[in-house]
């Protein structure tokens, strides 16, 4: 009211009007959010398009990413430094899907960019995808929603004679994290603490297909599924190690067809705004 009566009601629309527009005009050059925007955000962070990276790292990362969601950002402490990522492999790190599951324009996966952020002050990590995924939102206007699409894959399940799985120990936070957690490999798949879930999650990484948990197993155990590299001749040899070394566990590995969760992209620029 104060304002008002100073300047009149005309001066204060103008006064007013001018701060806006000010706002507006700046808020894209300080990487600024909506008041109303609780989205986890980067302090600062900048994306530009990138050069060609080495083939082999190329299939390396394409190769994680459509199998497993990359789930890391590379930095060090609180900065963020990604060189050469395509636009498929930032959105299945921003949205923790794997690569695979991204159904977009074709461009996603040959467009490459150079990322660099610094996270917050007191924010962990493990808020980096939603920050990353805030800046794609921003700097490429991703849109994407998700769902899911039937298609052919495998189906766990308990064997007719039941599990014949041993409990894993509690999990401690002083466990070595190379013991405790899933290790890969080609000749076969070890959890020392794992439930269901991760062990559907592995197998779909090794078979490069889908796999549904259909166990109603809820406890953590530990399993190894292991086969001489010299019987996996090739892929195609892998379900039928699996179903092998499965029904050790009671449990078997069945065709079946999966209700499988995708991202869609709704829309996506391949120029970044410049920031």
């Amino acid at each position: 009211m104060r304002l008002l009566t100073r300047f009149g009601v005309d001066s204060a629309l103008c006064v007013v009007s001018g701060l806006i527009t000010i706002v507006v005009c700046l808020a894209p050059l300080l990487g600024a959010h909506p008041a109303d925007s609780d989205a986890p955000a980067f302090e600062v962070a900048s994306l530009k398009p990138s050069g060609p990276i080495d083939p082999v790292r190329a299939r390396l990362f394409e190769n994680i990413a459509n199998d497993s969601p990359l789930g890391f950002l590379p930095g060090s402490g609180n900065r963020i430094r990604i060189d050469g990522w395509s636009a498929a492999e930032l959105i299945a790190a921003a949205y923790q899907v794997q690569m695979r599951r991204i159904v977009g324009p074709s461009w996603i996966f040959d467009a490459r960019y150079t990322v660099e952020a610094i996270i917050p002050s007191g924010q962990p990590p493990t808020k980096a995808p939603e920050m990353l995924q805030t800046l794609l939102q921003e700097l490429l206007a991703l849109k994407a929603h998700r769902d899911v699409r039937r298609k052919s894959g495998y189906v766990l399940s308990v064997g007719k004679g039941g599990p014949k799985l041993k409990e894993a120990p509690p999990f401690t936070p002083t466990m070595d994290p190379s013991n405790s957690q899933i290790r890969r490999g080609f000749n076969g798949i070890q959890l020392d603490h794992g439930d269901m879930t991760q062990l559907a999650t592995m197998l779909a990484w090794h078979l490069h297909a889908p796999v549904e948990d259909r166990t109603g197993l809820k406890g953590f155990y530990f399993i190894l599924l292991e086969f001489p590299s010299s019987e996996a001749k090739d892929e195609f040899d892998l379900p039928t190690l699996y179903r092998r070394a499965l029904s050790a566990y009671g449990l078997q590995l069945g065709g079946g067809k999966i209700d499988e969760p995708i991202l869609v992209i709704d829309n996506l620029s391949k120029m970044p705004v410049p920031n």
